[in-house]
């Protein structure tokens, strides 16, 4: 009575042997945020012989028994089987009454697990999870607005079928339930530069851009076409007329404005001048979020270095003290790139300041470079002679001597 625990859950060692005898299904959500066309749910059909994911998005729970109509017509159409046995947990998505007699309908067999117990649909579970996962690093490390989950998770769902599985033995999902190897040319880097052709009708003038900067999201299921993100209309753009530039993406390359005031708040300073240096190593650095790396170092000194007109400006007037207009900081920027987004962003470069004398002082550290957003920000100050005195004053604490 007062020891009993769960029993242990034996691996299975079964297999279908034919597409469509088993398949597992699950469904995931609420997602938090609203897709653009408004899904919330996600439902995931697996077929066990063959691996393959299907996923559909759905507004409702309501909505998994029409969703579930569309798939099988289409499923038993691709492959010339016929579903025999279906395997799901005790959702009320499956167990209507109205989902439970289509099934009886058709001959279909429905399995269910017990209550509680989700390690019996182990193999939908994990799928879910991998699916998720993905979509979560995908949107973050590329800064993707949170709206576009559905985008990306079709993305990852599509590349999960055309990579080997440990489980067909090295094999695709896509090659066990077509016979085909998959064609894996047209495949491109998620959350990359993408310029998409603006055709004749729909340029401005005959001296107008004829591309847009997007970001390359996936591939379209109903168009040999790819999928992007254009920041700027904030729209999803289907183009087969695609130029792309992996080795940059939109969003790394953008520097949105940090105001000091953020900056201060965060480091719990009283005055906005006196920000700890990260060149000296007894004063901590700040969080990921006040400032974040760009790719590797010689790539990032590189992308915003003493090339790039915009940083060069906004240094300048950061060093002079001159009011910045934080309306037009917030919108997208794109430096390092030769290729101007949109003439409403358009500035006037500004000429090239000659290069600083070293200040006396300033620990000098092999592989370390300074780069000018770093300095437009405040983040590396110009270390005097007479830093580590100020700081003690300013944060109240005693100083070397005193100690």
């Amino acid at each position: 009575m007062g020891k009993i625990v769960r029993l242990p859950f034996p691996p299975s060692s079964s297999h279908a042997k034919n597409v469509l005898d088993l398949v597992h299904t699950d469904l995931c959500g609420p997602m938090g945020v609203d897709s653009i066309v408004g899904a919330r749910y996600v439902m995931v059909p697996v077929g066990d012989h063959s691996r393959y994911t299907w996923v559909y998005f759905l507004r409702a729970i309501s909505d998994a028994t029409k969703y579930f109509k569309d798939w099988l017509i289409k499923v038993e159409r691709l492959t010339k089987h016929k579903l025999k046995i279906i395997r799901s947990d005790n959702g009320g998505e499956y167990t209507s009454n109205a989902f439970e007699k289509y099934l009886t309908d058709l001959g279909i067999d429905h399995q269910t697990t017990v209550p509680y117990t989700s390690q019996q649909n182990g193999v939908a579970e994990r799928t879910n999870r991998t699916i998720v996962e993905r979509t979560i690093a995908l949107m973050h490390s590329e800064r993707l607005p949170t709206g576009l989950w559905a985008e990306v998770m079709d993305t990852v769902v599509y590349l999960k079928n055309r990579s080997p599985s440990r489980a067909l033995k090295r094999s695709t999902p896509f090659e066990a339930l077509t016979g085909e190897r998959p064609n894996l040319s047209h495949l491109r880097v998620v959350g990359c530069a993408a310029w998409s052709l603006i055709m004749k009708g729909k340029r401005d003038g005959k001296l107008a851009p004829r591309a847009r900067l997007c970001c390359f999201l996936g591939y379209s299921n109903t168009q040999k076409a790819y999928k992007l993100w254009d920041p700027i209309e904030r729209t999803v753009v289907i183009s087969r007329d695609v130029t792309f530039d992996e080795t940059i993406s939109p969003s790394r390359l953008e520097r949105p404005a940090t105001p000091l005031s953020d900056l201060k708040s965060k480091l719990h300073f009283d005055r906005a001048d006196k920000l700890p240096s990260p060149l000296n190593d007894s004063i901590p650095s700040t969080d990921a979020d006040v400032f974040e790396t760009v790719g590797d170092v010689p790539h990032a000194v590189e992308a915003v270095g003493a090339e790039d007109p915009v940083g060069a400006q906004e240094a300048e007037r950061h060093e002079t003290g001159e009011e910045i207009d934080r309306g037009q900081q917030d919108q997208p920027q794109y430096r390092g790139w030769e290729y101007e987004l949109d003439p409403r962003y358009a500035r006037s470069p500004a000429p090239t300041p000659e290069p600083e004398p070293e200040d006396e002082g300033v620990p000098e550290r092999a592989g370390h470079f300074v780069t000018r957003s770093g300095r437009q920000w405040g983040l590396i100050s110009t270390a005097t002679n007479n830093y580590e005195a100020e700081l003690d004053d300013d944060l109240g604490r005693p100083g070397k001597d005193e100690g």
